[in-house]
């Protein structure tokens, strides 16, 4: 993950966090270190990993990031071996797809691995997100639109679960809920998401807005080449925050708060 300079001189404590802490989670700087764990970062980062397995694909059976799904007694499964994270981190683990009359549920059994070398001022460090649990896709019209859920009193959680092997006062655990609304075409292959959705843990709310005048829109790529999403931070320690993500225009390139991150660990 390449990050460009100026985060700092954007903001000093909210969303991104730079020689600070922000909930529980220390970070300095705008490193990848610092933004993969900074409330922003977990916003977009982890984002893209849980909408990585999109209702089009999941109605026409495609490929995740070229991995093509197996299905035995009823169960489609994406083995992530050799699946890279939106952080740049190395993915494993599965994400399990089963279904009943048009609503596939998802159940994430997944693990974002990457080992950070000691710098001047860090020590090593093993970083490890954890995604445990399910949401649902539930076609609707005519099969070229999605309501996509989680976290409903229906649902087992969907959790993202963070811990730092050099610094564990650092680890935390985020409940993920979504409201979420998708819509795609067949020719020219395009999808668009829009709707709302929300990291929770004790003393934190990140939320994320993603406007119908501005969607997310996947074409060719495995990321959105468009859109924007619209963060807000709710924090005890942190006060309130609110940034914009744009999302493009070339394949994996994200700007946080004005400051330039490609996704994928391009």
């Amino acid at each position: 993950m390449k990050v460009g300079l100026g985060v700092c001189a954007l903001l000093t404590l909210g969303l991104i966090a730079c020689g600070g802490a922000t909930g529980s989670t220390s970070v300095t700087g705008d490193t990848p270190a610092a933004l993969r764990t900074a409330p922003a970062g977990v916003a977009t980062f982890v984002f893209m990993d849980l909408e990585a397995l999109r209702p089009d694909l999941l109605a026409q059976g495609g490929k995740l990031g070229g991995i093509t799904p197996t299905t035995s007694n009823g169960v489609t499964t994406y083995n992530l071996a050799n699946y890279t994270a939106a952080n740049g981190g190395a993915a494993s683990g599965t994400i399990q797809v089963s279904v009943s009359g048009t609503t596939f549920t998802e159940t994430f059994n997944v693990t974002v691995t990457t080992n950070l070398q000691a710098t001047a001022t860090t020590l090593a460090t093993t970083q490890v997100w954890k995604y445990t649990g399910t949401q649902q896709v539930t076609l609707t019209g005519t099969g070229t639109s999605a309501a996509v859920s989680a976290g409903s009193e229906v649902l087992p959680s969907l959790t993202a679960a963070f811990t730092d092997s050099a610094t564990p006062a650092n680890n935390k655990t985020y409940t993920y809920t979504a409201n979420l609304g998708e819509n795609w075409t067949i020719t020219p292959p395009s999808f668009a998401l829009t709707g709302t959705y929300a990291f929770n843990r004790t003393g934190e709310t990140i939320t994320g807005t993603i406007a119908g005048a501005n969607p997310l829109v996947w074409a060719t790529c495995e990321y959105p080449t468009s859109g924007t999403l619209a963060l807000g931070l709710l924090s005890s320690t942190a006060g309130t925050d609110a940034l914009n993500v744009g999302f493009g225009p070339a394949c994996g390139q994200v700007t946080i708060g004005g400051t330039a991150v490609t996704l994928g660990g391009n």
